[in-house]
């Protein structure tokens, strides 16, 4: 049986349950920058933290701000499910779109960034990284699903196993002696895993429909863009 709590109570929870989160995964991220450091070298470390660094920015411009609307629209039609049904689905399914197609745009343009950069195992890299937007992405809404049900618990749950699987799966692939492009393939499979998670633990809090899709994806993307233009002026 749910117990209903007092909300400045829940408030509290929520708070609590996210900053654990945030202290478990700090120092998983810490791990992981001394093991590259470590095993990987000057030139290797180099390519991954640039990989990393465009990857990210690419990641911020894919989403959108889509996550923030989903938090938003969640919260605000929770108690009707018809529109709540309409709101995730396309949520969810804009994302996985925005993943393929960031997918071709990140692996043809990869050439492009090494040259800028004067960097030529970087295009490799990228391409390798390609295939990582649809779950990124996804697993992104569905993030957005959760905080907006105010489900933290599987919230954390999402962010610390994304972080354990990410150290598990370096370690394991530095031990065996993989370079860098081992360790990139370690991001994806931890973010995949991520997503299919948030996938098992989403999956009757919503119902998948096509109603209305458009009218709501214009709706999110509209509050994304305002979002993601503070965002980048912020920065």
């Amino acid at each position: 049986m749910k117990i209903n709590m007092h909300p400045s109570k829940k408030f509290a929870f929520d708070v609590g349950i996210t900053f654990i989160a945030s202290v478990i995964t700090l120092p998983l991220g810490f791990v992981i920058t001394v093991l590259l450091g470590r095993y990987l070298g000057a030139g290797d470390l180099g390519l991954y933290r640039m990989a990393s660094t465009i990857y990210g920015i690419a990641m911020l411009v894919a989403a959108i701000g889509i996550p923030a609307a989903m938090i938003k629209y969640v919260a605000e039609f929770k108690d009707d499910r018809t529109k709540f049904n309409q709101i995730v689905s396309s949520g969810v399914i804009t994302s996985l779109f925005l993943g393929i197609g960031f997918v071709a745009l990140f692996y043809f343009s990869s050439g492009l960034f090494a040259d800028i950069f004067n960097m030529p195992g970087l295009s490799g890299l990228l391409k390798i990284l390609s295939p990582v937007f649809p779950f990124a992405l996804v697993g992104g809404a569905l993030l957005g699903l959760l905080n907006g049900l105010r489900e933290m618990k599987k919230y954390a749950a999402a962010t610390i196993i994304q972080s354990v699987l990410m150290v598990v799966i370096s370690v394991v692939l530095i031990y065996w002696g993989f370079g860098v492009v081992r360790i990139v393939i370690g991001v994806m499979l931890s973010s995949a895993g991520s997503c299919l998670f948030l996938m098992w633990v989403s999956r009757s809090y919503f119902e998948v429909t096509l109603e209305g899709y458009v009218q709501n994806t214009k709706k999110m993307l509209k509050f994304g863009v305002q979002i993601f233009g503070v965002n980048a002026m912020e920065v």
